[in-house]
Order: structure tokens, then sequence, then C-alpha cells
């Protein structure tokens, strides 16, 4: 629902209308009439009932259907005074159209008031003398006014209401309306300061109304001073016995004590041995019978009352205007027989006027005119301007001087400053009105002062400033030929060159390469910045000059093809400051980039360019390209943060550091804000972070309190559930660190498990691992730990534990864990030093000073043992292998070739099958040369040649082939000829891994093309196959699709499809729009558009022309159909302007002297010159013109429904121009439904017409819709109002138009497969159909094409609206219907969802994804949580940990049922989960209630002896020493104490600093305190009874 005030203010209030409000039964949202709300107010008596009716002040309306009109007259209604309201004519109805005329018929004879709504200060109070009917159902009222403030203002609504009971009543009535009364003389009419007297004694108290006595039960009267007094001694003896030194009576149970030790002489008391007992019994009344001591005695002031009461008074009996017994008490006396006609009676009548006087009675009124009547005034004159005597009434003192007419004011303005009009001397004859501006072109010599200086083009400062003090300056200075501007505020001089020395050198737009051919590159045109910053050696500072630079579409051919080289080179392109573009064959230096524009680079092999590479810098942008920089890389590691085992056990600590932080320091230093140091931590806490399974992770903080060690019995495999890990196998896990959170250290659980540390570290890269959102924004990365698994388990244990700390980069650097080495660690190059650096040398740590330093390869610097393992001899025994693990430069066999022979050779000769074998730094074999095996050597058995199979054993007996492998023999295998062994790889033999990069790079180059008989190796589904070259060209011709012309290889039949014919007369069907300029090589130009729009002021012709004596005539020339063209001609030959029709122009006249003969021709008129006839003198027969003694002042005022109009004199020098203009605001309102009659002016082919409301329908007002066809993917598709096959909504009461292409006619259907056509309301035509939609068109239509299929789309009819009325003639209302909408009970994150935006005051969407974004509470403004957001769509409430209004003042829930409530920073209040409440200090309640319910008892039995209970227990004062309350003085108890006397109401307690102290529950010890009382009661009582005998 959108926000109430955006809908429309209903100004037509009725009883009927409806408003929206919650159901208090059913909490549902329900509407209610304003009539219901009324009906409730009045029966509930929130509001009296209002007895009046209401009409509005405007013009008399003949029209017999009016109503709610209250007016002066029967015509145009104007405000009026309500003082000056003698008769309203008044609408049979009120504005609720409700028939009153009976109501007004009632009104004569009353008094009324009728006030303006809303102000009730402004109102008219009459006597209505008579009612009558007037014409067109109005009725007249004649009034006599009695009271008014204010105006019966035109528009303004007005409540009409009655004020007293007719003349039935007198008190509506001033008692000089009795025509006898001349005078109050001295009767009973009282002032109103004596009814104010009156008013006051109403308040005061009765003397016979005060009590004299302390026994009285009476609640409403009051007690005597006298026994106040007595009151006061009572109260006064208390405090003394409070205050007494008496130390034995200070409490109740000393009170207590001192009876119990004296009972036995209160035993023995008798009136006698009281003192005073006696004379006090002698004092008392003795009893009398029939007269008890009890309330009911007679008191003094009833005795009083009685005496007062009249001999024979009855009680008083209501007036009876009916009774006519004369003896009865309700008769009335003297009564009069006529009330109605005042003139009859005489104010004695009255009954309390005593005396008339002789006098007239005035109104308070008049009493108040005659107060302010000075004395001695007199009767005013007319002021005299020609009275000298100073003691006349006529005399005006302190006249002005008067200037005399014939005084002349001159206006006179600076030159290029000021300009003023008239600018001559003006008489005071008449009003003067002089015009002062600015002229065209302003110059300022002296200083300008304004509020806002607005500059239509171009402020120009032409002197330079050495030295300004004046403080929101601009101005330029002159520095080494340079001219500077400068701003100057708060005494800070910002030069312009501060700003602009910044900006970037770079491309701002265009500057897109493409290939062209294959010898030529396209560029787009486009523009850029160059930067120069003209620092010559001599200058002491930059100043820089902004170059503006620009270029054209270029194509272009590559500079440093080579058709040579197979090699892939590139050609580098860049645009210079003077917009040429250069290429080069090196790539770009930073000078290069600072002056120049880099635009990208060609890559070419063999002379043909391959593809191109825009790549440019642009001149925007940069601080934002930064920021994203930044955030790419996250929070950065820059100095510390060392990672290291806390000894042994589980635990790790964190170096101090320094880490790079986007903002994250802000709060803290705000000069510094990414740059955060933090502390060193010893056993940090540790925040256990694995996958959930999905897409995000599980964050074990251990409810916010982290871990104190490593978890090493566990790994993550990705499935949400931990898994356990082997006691012999290892992990590594990811740390991780929040800066600013010095306490803290992530741990990403291992993703796998390996067997030993040296397989972890060099795997673990290869695991499949993702950050969670936070550590992956927010985070340091710390390194990682090789940990193992099991219990007994120590990090500092180099065979448990292995520590990589991470360099800036999230690199890592291996370093051992325990003792030394883990300092040696290669943080961030850091600590390297490398000086004169050659060959073969390597990095070597220096214990000494710190640091790695570059060494040369020699047997004594890189040993192991004794031994150098890069110049090492390894013997091995005849059989034995040899295996080479890690990278070494090379591996070369330099001893004797090994010679091996069949099992019974016994001298091993002649057999040699492995040649100078040697390793390269890779491991690959290199220096194989052809093996020689004589046949003798593998014969069978030594007497003839090996077959195939014995080879096959041989070889693969010695290790060379494998057992998957074949051997196959070509050639003479009889040992005639050469013989040859060739290895045939089996399937699935060779896998990548076996081969090297050399495979292909290491191969010769193919420099003359690719061959249709070329074969590449192809994958098919896995199976390894050849293809030839002409397959894949086959393929790409059938397949490939071109999505841009850069491709040299589009044909001119694609290109023409997308940019129409590349020759010949090309249009665009659409707008064309030039950034640039646009420059036409043509000879002729033709533009075809009907209305041409220039920005600049002037149109240059002949813009070629370059000598200084032209000869061509120039100007416009109008084409005139079948008529001469005319034209307007610039005549070279004669040196000025002509005019007219083609061959007959003339020359046009101007104001110049030209000469005799010349200018007007001489034989036209008289032989005058031109000149002549511009002199108004020369003329006869003129008209009179306004001068001083004639002149006079025409004002023209705009009526109503217009606004302008001015006053201007009538001898004015130039011509006036009056404007007026339609003012809807002077119009009244039309605050009346639209009636049947209401009339419209309409127009209807360029005539104006009246039509009435009823003859227009909203049928007729016509929704156009564009409906166009575009094709798809090859098929042609409807677009609505350019969204392709949207759904389209219609509403009932309308016309629509679609617009539709002639082959694709647009029709409705009430079926999807548009096997149904709707008619009903359609008009079809060959270029659009249209459809009036009615309340009754079916909900859901389909549209169509009537000639193809699968063009349409879905048409809803008031989907989510509903509208009411129709037309013109009554209220048409469309609001939201919701009930119209398909129900939905799950939302999508990609759904859409409608809201208000509230800053663009419109409605807008959004995808619940985002709204769930925006609305996630993330901490802040009150609240704090422990997570990045709150996830709406999840349980959420262990993430929220404070709510407050400040950092200091606030609530939290720290543990599962523990609440806690700070104010200033201190805990004030703790709710334990055990329900116990801690309160720093007092509780301050009106009350506190306690349960007690019978029901929630059981054994409940009477407390005995609580007297003896309290007597054991001991109340004391004392000063606080703890806590809030530290120092000041109190009384109470001590728990310690009444623990041994009553245990069941002392409790053990913590305080909310958790000291823990013992508790009283001093409400219990009231139970005993009851029984206490009770017994000592009792006590009392006995001893009462002992006194009384």
């Amino acid at each position: 629902m959108a926000r109430i005030f955006t809908y429309n203010q209903d100004t037509d209030l009725d009883l009927k209308d409806k408003v929206i409000g919650s159901n208090s039964g059913d909490n549902v949202t329900k509407n209610y009439s304003v009539q219901s709300v009324l009906d409730v107010a009045n029966t509930e008596n929130f509001i009296k009932q209002f007895d009046g009716i209401v009409f509005k002040a405007q013009d008399y309306n003949n029209d017999s259907q009016q109503f709610g009109i209250i007016t002066t007259g029967t015509g145009t209604y104007t405000s009026t005074n309500f003082a000056d309201i003698q008769t309203l004519n008044v609408s049979f109805k009120n504005l609720n159209k409700e028939l009153v005329d009976n109501y007004i018929d009632v009104l004569a004879g009353y008094d009324v008031r009728i006030t303006k709504k809303g102000d009730i200060n402004n109102f008219g109070i009459y006597r209505v003398d008579n009612v009558s009917n007037g014409i067109n159902n109005y009725k007249i009222l004649a009034l006599t006014n009695q009271d008014a403030s204010g105006q019966l203002e035109a528009g303004a609504e007005y409540y009409i209401s009655t004020l007293g009971n007719n003349l039935k009543n007198l008190n509506s009535f001033s008692v000089t309306s009795l025509n006898d009364v001349t005078s109050a003389g001295s009767g009973a009419i009282i002032t109103d300061g004596e009814r104010v007297l009156v008013g006051d004694i109403i308040n005061k108290v009765a003397k016979s109304d005060v009590i004299d006595n302390l026994t009285s039960t009476n609640t409403i009267q009051v007690l005597s001073a006298n026994q106040g007094r007595v009151l006061k001694g009572f109260i006064d003896s208390i405090n003394a016995l409070l205050t007494s030194d008496n130390v034995d009576l200070d409490s109740l149970q000393e009170v207590v004590d001192y009876i119990e030790a004296n009972k036995s002489t209160l035993d023995n008391l008798s009136i006698s041995n009281i003192a005073g007992l006696q004379t006090a019994l002698d004092g008392k009344v003795d009893k009398v019978t029939g007269k008890g001591l009890s309330a009911n005695d007679f008191t003094d002031s009833l005795q009083t009352k009685l005496n007062n009461i009249a001999a024979g008074a009855e009680v008083n009996v209501q007036a009876n205007w009916n009774e006519s017994s004369n003896s009865s008490d309700a008769f009335i006396q003297n009564k009069p027989t006529d009330i109605t006609n005042l003139s009859t009676h005489n104010v004695t009548e009255l009954q309390d006027v005593t005396s008339a006087g002789s006098g007239s009675i005035i109104t308070s009124a008049e009493r108040t005119k005659l107060t302010g009547i000075d004395a001695n005034a007199e009767q005013n004159v007319q002021s005299n301007w020609n009275e000298t005597d100073s003691n006349a009434d006529s005399f005006i003192q302190n006249k002005p001087v008067i200037t005399n007419q014939n005084t002349t004011i001159t206006v006179a303005g600076t030159a290029n400053e000021i300009e003023t009009s008239p600018s001559s001397g003006q008489d005071l004859s008449a009003n003067r009105t002089f015009t002062i501006g600015l002229p065209n072109n302003v110059t300022i010599t002296n200083n300008l002062t304004a509020d806002n200086v607005i500059v239509d083009d171009v402020l120009s400062f032409t002197t330079a400033q050495t030295s300004v003090t004046e403080d929101n300056a601009i101005y330029f200075k002159t520095e080494n030929s340079h001219d500077i501007l400068n701003f100057r505020y708060h005494d800070h001089e910002l030069p312009i060159d501060t700003i602009t020395e910044g900006i970037t050198t770079g491309i701002t737009s265009g500057g897109v390469l493409s290939k062209a051919s294959n010898t030529q590159f396209s560029i787009t045109a486009g523009t850029g910045i160059v930067n120069d910053l003209n620092k010559e050696s001599s200058a002491s500072k930059p100043y820089p000059e902004i170059k503006h630079v620009s270029w054209s579409n270029q194509t272009v051919t590559c500079t440093g093809l080579d058709t040579g080289s197979t090699a892939q080179k590139n050609t580098w392109i860049y645009i210079d400051v003077n917009g040429v573009i250069n290429q080069q064959t090196s790539n770009f230096t930073d000078a290069q980039k600072s002056n120049n524009i880099i635009i990208g680079s060609i890559i070419h092999t063999s002379g043909t360019i391959d593809f191109v590479k825009t790549f440019p810098i642009t001149a925007y942008g940069a601080v934002t390209q930064i920021q994203e920089f930044t955030r790419i890389f996250g929070p950065l590691k820059k100095s510390g943060h060392k990672v290291t085992a806390n000894g042994a056990n589980l635990k790790l600590n964190r170096a101090a550091g320094v880490a790079w932080s986007q903002g994250r320091n802000y709060s803290a230093d705000p000069n510094n804000p990414s740059l955060v140091s933090d502390a060193a931590k010893t056993e940090a806490k540790i925040h256990r972070y694995y996958s959930d399974g999905s897409t995000s992770h599980t964050l074990d903080t251990n409810d916010g309190a982290g871990h104190n060690d490593i978890d090493n019995t566990k790994y993550d495999n990705g499935s949400g559930t931990l898994q356990t890990m082997g006691s012999s196998k290892f992990s590594v896990q990811r740390l991780f660190y929040f800066p600013t959170t010095p306490d803290i250290i992530v741990a990403y659980y291992g993703k796998a498990f390996y067997n030993s540390i040296d397989d972890a570290e060099r795997s673990y890269n290869l695991e499949e691992f993702t950050e969670a959102e936070n550590t992956a924004a927010q985070a340091i990365y710390l390194g990682a730990i090789v940990v193992k698994g099991g219990n007994s388990v120590a990090l500092n244990n180099t065979a448990h534990a292995k520590i990589l700390t991470s360099g800036v980069f999230r690199s890592l650097a291996a370093t051992s864990l325990g003792g030394s080495a883990a300092a040696a660690a290669l943080s961030d190059l850091s600590d390297v030093n490398v000086t004169s650096a050659s060959n073969n040398q390597f990095l070597k740590y220096n214990g000494t000073n710190g640091r790695f330093e570059n060494a040369t390869i020699t047997t004594d610097t890189i040993t192991e043992g004794s031994t150098n393992l890069y110049d090492k001899t390894v013997s091995i025994s005849n059989g034995s292998n040899i295996t080479v693990t890690g990278t070494y430069p090379n591996f070369t066999v330099a001893s004797a070739h090994p010679n091996i022979s069949a099992a019974t050779s016994a001298d091993n000769s002649g057999l040699t099958f492995l040649q100078d074998l040697t390793l390269d730094s890779n491991g690959h074999v290199t220096g194989l040369v052809s093996t020689t095996v004589a046949t003798e050597a593998i014969a069978q058995n030594g007497t003839g040649l090996a077959s195939a199979d014995d080879i096959y054993q041989f070889v693969t007996g010695l290790g060379y082939l494998t057992a998957n492998q074949s051997i196959s023999l070509t050639g003479d295998v009889t040992g005639s000829g050469a013989t040859s062994i060739t290895t045939t790889i089996a399937a699935d033999a060779i896998h990548h891994s076996m081969l090297n990069d050399d495979i292909i790079s290491g191969q010769a180059a193919l420099t003359s093309g690719l061959a249709s008989t070329d074969e590449f190796a192809i994958s098919d589904n896995g199976v390894v196959k050849k293809m030839d070259v002409s397959v894949l060209q086959s393929y790409l011709q059938s397949n490939l699709t071109f999505t841009s012309n850069t491709d040299a290889d589009v044909s001119t039949a694609n290109l023409a499809t997308r940019l129409g014919q590349l020759t010949g007369t090309n249009s665009i069907g659409g707008n064309v729009t030039v950034a640039g300029n646009l420059v036409v090589s043509g000879t002729t130009t033709t533009v075809n558009s009907e209305t041409i729009t220039l920005n600049d002021n002037i149109i240059v012709l002949n813009n070629n022309y370059t000598g200084s004596s032209p000869s061509e005539n120039g100007g416009i020339e109008v084409e005139r159909g079948t008529q001469t063209n005319a034209s307007l001609l610039w005549m070279e030959s004669q040196d000025r302007w002509y005019a007219g029709l083609n061959g007959a122009e003339r020359k046009l006249l101007t104001t110049d002297d030209e000469g005799s003969g010349n200018g007007l021709d001489a034989d036209t008129v008289d032989g005058n010159e031109g000149a002549y006839y511009l002199n108004y003198s020369n003329f006869t027969n003129t008209p009179t013109i306004p001068s001083a003694a004639n002149n006079a002042t025409i004002t023209l005022t705009a009526g109503t429904g217009l606004s302008g109009g001015q006053a201007f004199t009538t001898n004015q020098s130039s011509d006036e121009t009056i404007t007026f203009a339609l003012d809807f605001s002077e119009l009244t309102d039309m605050t009346a439904d639209i009636g049947a009659s209401t009339e419209f002016i309409v127009q209807n082919s360029g005539t104006e017409s009246r039509k009435a409301a009823e003859e227009i329908s909203l049928k007729y007002f016509r929704n156009d819709i564009d409906v166009s066809v575009q094709n798809v993917g090859g098929n042609n598709k409807y677009f609505i109002d350019g969204t392709q096959q949207a759904d389209i909504t219609l509403q009932p009461g309308f016309k629509y138009r679609f617009t539709h292409p002639s082959a694709h006619p647009f029709r409705f259907s009430t079926d999807s497969n548009n096997s149904s056509a709707y008619t009903a309301g359609v008009t079809t035509s060959s270029t659009y159909t249209e459809i009036l939609v009615e309340q009754d068109t079916p909900s859901t239509l389909y549209y169509y094409c009537s000639n193809h299929g699968n063009m349409g789309g879905t048409v809803y009819v008031g989907a989510g609206l509903r509208t009411a009325g129709s037309g013109l003639t009554g209220t048409r209302t469309v609001a939201l219907d919701v009930n119209g909408l398909s129900a939905e009970s799950t939302i999508a994150d990609a759904d859409t969802i409608v809201f208000y935006d509230d800053t663009a005051s419109a409605h807008k969407k959004i995808t619940k994804a985002n709204f769930v974004t925006a609305t996630a509470l993330t901490g802040g403004n009150g609240v704090s949580i422990n997570s990045g957001a709150i996830d709406n769509d999840a349980d959420q409430r262990s993430v929220v940990t404070h709510i407050g209004a400040t950092t200091s003042d606030y609530y939290r829930s720290i543990n599962t049922g523990v609440h806690e409530w700070y104010g200033s920073g201190a805990l004030n209040m703790q709710l334990e989960d055990d329900g116990d409440l801690l309160v720093r200090k007092d509780v301050v309640a009106f009350s506190t209630v306690v349960a007690s319910d019978k029901s929630l008892k059981d054994n409940i039995k009477t407390i005995h002896k609580g007297l003896d209970t309290v007597n054991k227990l001991r109340g004391v004062e004392f000063d606080w020493n703890y806590g809030a309350k530290e120092g000041q003085h109190d009384i109470g108890v001590v728990a310690q104490e009444v623990e041994k006397v009553i245990p069941e109401i002392v409790y053990s307690k913590k305080l909310l600093d958790e000291k823990e102290i013992k508790t009283v529950d001093y409400e219990k010890l009231t139970a005993v305190l009851i029984e206490a009382v009770k017994e000592l009661s009792q006590e009392v009582t006995e001893l009462k009874k002992q006194i009384n005998g």
C-alpha cells in the first residue's frame, strides 16, 4: 500500500466515504464509513451531536439543482463583513446535498451563529427576524446582527447553528430590548466585576461548616485551626519521644522491653496512681440518658444551622408554569401573559430589577467606547495644508518639503558597467519609471559585491594579481609567463594547477582497435587528454597544460610486419598530442605513457595480423580503479603478525604487526585510516571455520569466546560435517587475522589429510579451498600450519607441526617450526640482500646479520655433511637402481659406458646400449645417440638370430620398456642389412604429464601457412584422433557466426545485412548523433528535414574564400515551387543587401546618408534624402503625442481567470506591451461532483464549443500502444512499446489502439492457442487494432499475429487494479486490487517487490535478494551483531548482541538466559538465567506485588512467638562501604544476624561484579512483624482491661 500522502486529497468528503482502520476484535484491516465513525463517537459521548448545517459562500446559482450555497444576494458574491450582512440566501440543500429547508424554517425567532469551518474566531451572530421562500429552491433569511468578527469569505465553508431557544428564553436578549428601560439605576442588575466576585464565593468555606473537634467522621468539612494546634501538640510529643536522649525508648523493641520490665508496676496501676488521670476524668461530662457519645451527637454547627431555619420552613419545590392554585409552593405569581413582544413589557417585570432609574441602559460595547474617549474630546476636523496657525485643529505638523514638479531627476550609469533607461533628466509632473541594468558587455573596474552573480557566457579576468587578501575570491596570477587561475578561501590560496597537475593523461572516449585486413587495422574516432606539465629544468614547479586531443575513424597499415619470421610479434599503438596515430615495435616507455594516449597493440605472425588488443589508459576514474584494485587484494599484511607455537601444546601466539585494511582504522585515526597497528597476542583465541556442505561456512566461535587450541583431530571434507583424522596423518589449516581484533586468529580446518609433513606442504595448495566472505573481505592471511592428528601433539615439535608464514599477497614462505629456524622465514623478501649478482648463484642465510645473501655455487657452499650435492660421485653396483629426486642443473653418467651382455656371456664385450646419458635441469634425458646391438649378442642360445619374442624379453627384462608396451622389428632381420627396433606405444600408455613443453614449442615453426592436408591431434570424446585442416576449415565455414564487422573474412553480403549496401545511396532508419565534428566532402549536401535547429548565432556562407576581392554574391534563396524563387543576397558589385524575387531584387533601405540621389530615390518622392523621412518633425497631420502636460497613467488589471497587467504612462517614448495570461487559480474551485449538466470547453476541427459531461465518455479517450516486429533468432516477434512479447495490462472503461505493421495484423483471442478470436469491442484496420475494454471483458486475453504464429503474448484486464465509475459524469476510481493478483506462497531471490521511493516520490521495484540486503541489520544505529549482517531468511536471535541508543547506554544478551542493561558505560541491571534480577542501585516503584495466592501454598501455619522472634532481631543504622551506595547513611538489619533467627529470609547472592553477599527478604519480615504486633496488641488490650477495672 502506498504512503497516505501520495493519494490525492478528497476535497468532497461524504458521510458514505470510506476510511481504513484495524478491527480490534480480529486485528484485520477493514474499511469504515465516515458516518459509522461519527456514530461511535456520539454513542460513546466522545463528542456532542452537532445540530448545525454546512454551506459554502459562493455565487448565486439559478440552477434548481444547486446545493450548499450561502450568499448575500442573487449575483456574483464577494467577501462581506459579518457586521454588514442583513439578508442571506441559503440553499434548500446543504453541502452534503441533504434537504434542510424545514430546519431553516424553524430558525425564525432564534439566535443563530455562522462560523467559518476551521476558524471559530471568524463568526457572525444574528437574530433571525424572518424566513421566507426565494426562487430556485432558496430560503431568504432577514437578520439583525448581534455580534460579529471577520468576513463571510467567498469560497470558504461555514457552519450555521442555533444559539438559543427562541424568544421564549429571555437569556438570549439584552435588557435593552425592553422599551421602557431608560436606566439601570440602583436595581439588582450587577456588573461583570460583581459577577466575578459571586463566582469566587462559590469556592469559599462557610464558617458554620468548620469542625472544632477530632472525633467527627465528616469527609467534606474542614478542621478548625484550634484542632490543628491540638494535633501539633501530639506530633511534637511523638517527635520529642523519637528525638529523646533516653536511649532506652528509641525503638519499638525497646518500648516492648520497657513494658516487660515494668509489667508488675503496670499490673498494679489504678486511677489514683496515674498522674493527672483523676483530674482529667473530673473534667468529662457525665453520661446522660438518651445522649450517647457517638457520631450522631448534635454539634454546635448543627445547632446554629437549626436556629437559622425560619419557623414553618419547608423543602423547596420547582416552580410550575401550569400550576393554577395560588396556595401551592409551585405557583408562579405575576406571570406575564405575553413575552414574545418585549416592547409591551417593562423592565420592572424582571425579578432582579428593583429600580429602572431614568437613564438609558448602555451595552458593554458602548461602555467600552465611552471609557476610551479622552476628557475634553472634540469633533474631528479635516486637515488643511495651507493652515499656518499652529494652534488650529486643522494645522498639519511636520509637513514634508514637496519638490517642485519642474525639478528634474536624472539616473545615470557608469560606462560599460551600468545602463539606464531613460538616461536623460525627467521632471516630476508625472510618475517616472527608470530601468537600470547591465549592458551586454560589462567591464567592472571597481569591486563588485553581490549575493548572486549569474554569468550566461564567459567571466573573464584581464589583470593578473600579485597579492590578494580577500577571502572567497577568484583571480589569476602570472608566474614564469604562465597565467594561473587561483581560488582563495579561509585565508588559503589554491592554484588551479594543484588540481590539474593530478589529471591523468589518457583516453576519454572511442579509440577501439579492430582488424581490417591481414595487413591493416582500424581505430574508431575518439578523444583524450594529454597533461603537459611544462616541467622544464629551469621551472620551479609544474605548470600543467591540459590538451584535448581528438582523432577520426581511420584504417591504417600496420608497421613492423615480418613475413620472414614465424614468431609472434607486437606493434604498439598510441596517439600523440596532435591526434596522430603512432606505431612502434617496442613496448611503451614510462615517458610515452605520461605524454601520449596509449591505445593497444597489433599481434602478428609471418607478416599477417592475427588479432588486435585495445587496452588504453583512461583519463578518468583513477581513484575508483585504485580502490577497485585494493578491494581485489583485500586487507594486506604490511609487517609483523608472525604466528609461532606457544609451547608444547596446541596454542598459537601472534607477534605485533601492521596491516593495511581499507578504512578499518578510521575511527581511531582519520588521518591514517587504513594502516592498523595491533599489539602481539599470547595464546590467541581460535575461531574455527569449515564448510557447511553448501556454498557457505560454519563459523565455530565457541559462542564468541573462541577456543584456546587448534583442533588437530578433524579435517573438512566439504560435506558440512567434520571428519576424524588419523593420529599418524597431517592436515594443513590456513590462518587469518582481522585487524583491530588482536585476541582472535581464524583457523580453517584442513581440506584433506596427508601421510607426512612434507607431503602436506607440497600438496595442500592443490586442495579446493574457498574463504568465507568475512575473511576474504576483512582479514589478512597469516599463513598455514601443518599439524599432526591424534593426542599428545605439540606445535613446537618439528615432527608434529610446521608453520608456513605468508607474504604480503597471501604467498607462503615455509619455516621449520622449533628453535631458531622459525626466525629465518623468507617474509616478503624484506630481509634479502643481493649484491653483484652473477650466474650460478643462490640465496644463502647469514645467521650473523639475519639476512639472505647471494653466494656462488662451490663445493664449499652447498654441502650436506661433507659431500657436495652438486658434484657427487655415486657408485652403483651391478643390478642396482639410481633414483634422482629434486631439481638439479644436470646429471651426467661420466664413467665408462655401462655394458650389459646376455646371461651366458662371460666377458661383457661388444655390447653398448646407452651412450652419454645426460639429464638436463628439468630431469629430461638428453644426449641419446643410435644404439648398436650385435645380432650375435642376442642370438637364440648362441646358435642363431633371436626371435621377436626373444628381443622383447631381452629389452623388457633390462627395464627399458614396460610390460604394457610392444616391440616390432622392421628391416632385414637376417643380418645382411641394417636392423632396427621400433617401439609401438600401446593405447593409454602415455599421459600428458610424461610430455614436456618441447613437444610443441620445441618444434620448428610452420612458416608457409596451413595446407588442407596438414593434420591436427584432437580428442574425440576422450579418444585421440587425427584431423586434416580441410575438415576443420569445412566445419568453421558451416558453423562460425560472425558477431562483428572486424573480421576480414566477413563477406560484403553479410555486412550489407547489418549496415546496408557499402556503395550507392544508403539510408539510416534511426537517429544519428555525431559526437565530434561532421565533415561532408561531397559537392552537395541535401537535408530533407522540415525543421533545422542551429545553436550557433551566425551562419557563415562562402567560407572557403580567403582572398581580398570577393566577387561572388552570397545569400539565401527560398524555393517557391512553380513560382519565382525569392532571395536575400549580398551583392558584391554594389556592396549592399538586396532582397526580392530572383532577378528583380531591390536594395534594402538603410539610415545612412548616401548623398543626393542615393538611398531613397529622389525622383520617387520630392527630392529629399532618405534621412529626411526619418525625422518625425518633417511630417504633417501627425497625431498628438502625450507630453508632460497631458501625461496620464493607464492601468490594465487582470480580471477573474487572468493574470498579468500593469500600469503605464501615455507619454512614454517606447512601445508598451501588456501581457495577460490565463490563471486558473483565479477561478473558483469546483468542489461538487461533476454532474450531467457540467460543461467543458472542447475544440473540434479548430472550432471551440461546449459539451456536457454526460456527452463525454472515457471510452473515447484513446491510449495508443506501439507494436513493432523484430526478427529474433530467425523468427518474427511482437515488441510492445519496445519490449519483446511483453505482458499487457488493460483497464475497463478505456479504449486502446495498437498500431502494428500491415504485414502482421494484431488480433485478440480468448485462448493461448489463438483458436478463438475475441472481437467484442474490437475494431481492426490494416495498420491498427482498437479495443474498447468493458467491465465484462475477459480478465485474460491473448494477442497474436493472424498471419504468423508464436509472435504474441498475454493480455491482463484489470490485473491488480480495481476501477469504479465511468466517463466524466461521476467519480472514477482506480485503486490497487490485491485480490486481483495471483497468490504466491514463496518468494525467490530474483522475484520483484514493488515499493515507494520517498526521495524520488515514485514507485519502484526491487528484487527480493536486494530487498533482504537493503533491510538487513548490519549493526550501528544502536544495534550490534556478531556477524556480517542479519539473515532475514533464518532465525537470527543469537546474532544480535547489543541494542541501545549509544555505545554506553544499551541492552545486551551475553549468554543463554542472561540479560544485561548498561547506563553510562556501567552495568546497572542483570537478569540471571535462574530468574534473579540484580540492580546496581535502588528500585523505585509506586508498589510491588508479590505472588501470595493460597493455591500456590501448602502446609500453611501461623507463625508462633512472633514477638519473641522480633525481640531476637536487631535494627541498626550504618554507612554503606561498597557499591553504588558507598558512603551513604542508612538503616536496616544485618543479614548474618537475621540468618541465625529467621534463616528462611536470608539468601546468598552475587552482585553485578560477582561479589557474593548475604541478602535479606525484608518483605517476608513483615509476616513476623504482623504476628509480633498482634501479640503486642493482645498484651495492650489486657493491660487496658486491667486499667479499666
